[in-house]
């Protein structure tokens, strides 16, 4: 089938650069969509204060950040912020089809179509997190083992991995499991007759570990370590949020997207183009299964070592279980796609995955370009402006939480600051107090409750039944599942009224 695409040297550059320039077009797609609460905070560490004490304050490691300054450094706009992602999210494109195209030219490229289309691919590419830097780094890692396993005598190699695996842990925790998960997939790649440079590969993770060590043990204070111990806000594992996971991470969604804008016109028509999605989706999962599993299985393995290890340390440590902490596994799984496919031995077969997987990159393009890049994760930018034109002057804005306050005000700078009062969460009885002197000194007529939380929590309730009893009655300004505004006003009371009332009082009295 090699010989039917005819692969050389040219037409795979050109390839290569086709699918980079796609992927980063792709990518500048909806950079100002808007930030949310944990962008805000990448953006706060390195633009407030000392920038050591607020990574040491922080449950990340430093390396993203540290490169995010220098970049920020040129421009602080949200678009250019961006970028940084975006530079890495193709950077792996690159790397994932050089390391892929190892096992054949095909395979890289199959491979590299899914790794410029994948939403999940997309997305982080686009965020102000480490994300894609984690990715970039551990396609390389991916990348050098690879070369090791077939020229174990190369020193520049084992650099590379070092590099690769030492920066994937100074990005994020998650990213000591690539360890062990590298060591399995090189101790499966390599033949046996050279398996005894696995001791050479074993003396050069001592680099990375150290760096953990260093980085979690000393450089995070005790009390972050033990925060970043007891919580990762992620839900427990169960068998349903593996499967909404999984499918998040492989792109079933576009089908629901498909779905919806079909419906627009009829029933029939949004059945039927979800149907057929669902079948390019089966054709190609189930033409992955014709490959030459004795050459793609280590990649397989390695990708299942990552997530169980995640599944295990959320069963038996903290819930780490989620979208972003298994981003890494997509690597191994891109790469094990793009070789099965690349190695069916029935060319029909081989032409309809391939055609396959073309449709659902379309879908995923068409969705991409249309509606998901321009949607934030979180609507603070419109939250931002709906407060703007909402509040006058001298009204009272409370955020719960406090810190909610962060990405509201990058969009709406001008807030005063003595017009603002924060809620900390986890001291309400005592908010309670606080907050009431605050009205008693300030007697505001009107309060907007900007409120980022499940509106069922116990704690949001008793403070909007103390804004009701303080201020007045609630209107609901905007709401977006967990995020809300809502506006308390003092209501004026009729003196009649009152002196009727007085009356009453005193003749009930008698």
């Amino acid at each position: 089938m090699e010989n039917f695409f005819r692969f050389n040297s040219r037409r795979i550059s050109f390839l290569i650069i086709i699918l980079a320039c796609l992927g980063l077009a792709l990518r500048l797609v909806g950079l100002t969509k808007g930030i949310w609460l944990d962008e805000f905070s990448s953006i706060a560490k390195i633009s407030q204060g000392d920038l050591i004490a607020n990574l040491r304050g922080y449950d990340h490691p430093p390396l993203y950040f540290v490169f995010l300054k220098l970049w920020y450094l040129v421009n602080t706009s949200e678009p250019f912020l961006r970028l940084f992602s975006v530079i890495w999210g193709v950077g792996t494109i690159i790397v994932v089809i050089k390391w892929i195209e190892g096992y054949s030219p095909l395979a890289g490229i199959i491979s590299g179509i899914c790794c410029a289309f994948m939403p999940a691919m997309l997305r982080f590419s686009q965020e102000i997190r480490g994300y894609s830097l984690l990715l970039f780094a551990t396609a390389l890692s991916f990348y050098f083992a690879s070369q090791i396993a077939k020229n174990p005598n190369k020193r520049s190699y084992y650099i590379g991995l070092t590099a690769g695996l030492t920066a994937a842990v100074a990005t994020h925790l998650v990213g000591v499991m690539l360890l062990p998960t590298i060591f399995l997939f090189l101790l499966l790649s390599m033949p046996s007759r050279q398996k005894h440079h696995l001791l050479t590969f074993i003396l050069h993770l001592v680099i990375p570990s150290v760096a953990f060590i260093v980085e979690y043990y000393f450089f995070m204070p005790p009390g972050v370590r033990a925060r970043t111990a007891e919580t990762w806000w992620m839900p427990p594992v169960t068998g349903d949020r593996i499967g909404e996971v999984g499918a998040y991470l492989v792109g079933l969604p576009s089908i629901d997207w498909s779905f919806s804008v079909f419906e627009k016109f009829s029933v029939a028509a949004a059945f039927s183009a979800a149907a057929f999605l669902c079948l390019m989706f089966a054709i190609f999962a189930g033409s992955v299964l014709a490959g030459n599993w004795r050459r793609s299985y280590p990649l397989l393995i390695a990708a299942l070592c990552y997530c169980v290890l995640v599944i295990g340390y959320s069963i038996f440590k903290v819930p780490i279980f989620g979208v972003r902490p298994l981003l890494p596994a997509l690597i191994p799984l891109i790469g094990f796609m793009g070789v099965q496919v690349a190695t069916i031995k029935i060319p029909k077969i081989q032409i309809a995955s391939i055609g396959a997987l073309l449709v659902i990159s379309m879908n995923i393009t068409f969705a991409w370009i249309t509606d998901k890049a321009w949607i934030p994760v979180e609507h603070t930018q419109d939250m931002a402006k709906t407060l703007q034109l909402w509040k006058h002057p001298h009204d009272t804005v409370m955020f719960y939480p406090f810190y909610f306050a962060g990405p509201i005000r990058y969009y709406y700078p001008d807030l005063p600051v003595e017009d603002e009062i924060g809620i900390n969460i986890w001291t309400i009885p005592k908010e309670t107090e606080r907050i009431k002197r605050i009205f008693q000194e300030t007697s505001p007529s009107i309060v907007f409750l900007v409120a980022r939380c499940d509106p069922e929590t116990e704690n949001y309730q008793y403070i909007r039944r103390l804004l009701i009893s303080e201020i007045g009655p609630e209107t609901l300004v905007q709401g977006d599942n967990s995020l809300t505004i809502t506006r308390y006003r003092k209501t004026k009371k009729d003196p009649s009224a009152q002196k009727k009332v007085r009356v009453n009082k005193l003749l009930l009295a008698k």
